[in-house]
């Protein structure tokens, strides 16, 4: 159930090979935890319509990760306010849940679950470098 269906251009043809692929080989259904996420609401619709073939979608979007994001298909995070407005962006375009990865600073990743929270939008994804085990739980 991880997949990223559409990764900057690691995964070319997706729409006419990889999705025909799922439904093929019996996945009807698929978690993608970092994508772009107009491309996949257009596909959603085109599932609606009977004009494309594919699993259902559930789906991040782009993935919310440090100042200098790794991967295609990410929002650069370096404060709470730039979480706070990813988090509501991402659930005013759809978005069904956030998806972390490792290097947001940890007052930002607070302010991901605080606004995720208020959202009434799970999430997801990596544990970052700045919040471990020893230093949980959520300050007050």
């Amino acid at each position: 159930m991880h997949v990223h269906l559409v990764f900057g251009d690691w995964f070319p043809g997706a729409e006419n090979i990889s999705l025909p692929l799922f439904i093929a080989n019996g996945v009807t259904g698929v978690r993608d935890m970092g994508s772009e996420l107009d491309i996949v609401q257009r596909w959603r619709k085109e599932f609606e319509a009977g004009r494309l073939i594919g699993p259902r979608i559930y789906t991040s979007g782009p993935m919310l990760d440090g100042p200098k994001p790794r991967f295609p298909s990410s929002l650069a995070i370096s404060t709470p306010d730039d979480a706070r407005r990813a988090v509501a962006d991402l659930k005013r375009r759809g978005a069904d849940f956030i998806k972390l990865q490792s290097l947001i600073p940890r007052d930002a990743v607070f302010a991901i679950a605080e606004e995720a929270k208020n959202q009434q939008l799970p999430f997801e994804g990596h544990v970052p470098d700045s919040v471990r085990a020893p230093r949980c739980p959520m300050p007050a």
